[in-house]
């Protein structure tokens, strides 16, 4: 059965209001946390090319980049289950 025209543009509009909300908790990140997620996930540098771009050791991108994460999982939680 193919889905019509409203539910497609509701799924959109419900899509568009979590990215949204997965932005906002990205720019509430500490800014050391903020700038090891880009390194590593977004432009996929490894954890030892991320801890030289950023003249840190490598067990600190990997505990920023924790943090980041656990941080973004609770501020979206609710977002992404709906």
């Amino acid at each position: 059965m193919a889905t019509d025209h409203g539910e497609r543009v509701t799924d959109r509009l419900g899509s568009s209001e979590r990215m949204q909300g997965v932005l906002a908790a990205i720019d509430n990140l500490p800014t050391h946390e903020r700038e090891v997620l880009g390194l590593v996930v977004w432009s996929g540098l490894t954890y030892e090319q991320a801890a030289a771009a950023l003249d840190v050791p490598v067990g600190t991108v990997r505990s920023r980049l924790s943090r980041a994460r656990a941080r973004l999982a609770d501020q979206t939680r609710g977002d992404l289950d709906e």
